[in-house]
């Protein structure tokens, strides 16, 4: 699988800075996008200024994803779930190992500082 960084295409996941993701941690690969993906989650990675994971889930019941394992002791915090009303103010941080649920048809917003 490829992923998109500043300068050039790379299957070194170490240096991805954009990739996409199945709920399990797996990477998205091109039989998946061509059969039809339904929840998945996208990760942009940056060094200056963090790291960002969005959890799509379109489907009408909850999913469980796992927090991205391609970078290891991270930690998260969700800073905008579109089943809240207004940004997320909690300090609550999870393990790039976790299992977070994804409320159907919702969006979240993960953030990690470098």
């Amino acid at each position: 699988t490829f992923c998109l960084t500043r300068h050039w295409l790379t299957q070194d996941s170490e240096q991805c800075h954009i990739a996409w993701f199945n709920p399990d941690g797996s990477k998205i690969d091109g039989e998946q996008w061509q059969g039809g993906v339904r929840a998945i989650s996208l990760l942009l990675n940056t060094e200056e200024t963090g790291s960002f994971f969005l959890c799509f889930n379109p489907q009408e019941t909850e999913v469980e994803f796992f927090l991205p394992l391609v970078l290891p002791d991270r930690k998260w915090q969700a800073i905008i779930d579109t089943t809240e009303p207004q940004l997320l103010t909690t300090n609550s941080s999870y393990q790039s190992d976790q299992l977070v649920a994804i409320t159907a048809r919702s969006l979240v917003v993960w953030r990690s500082s470098p």
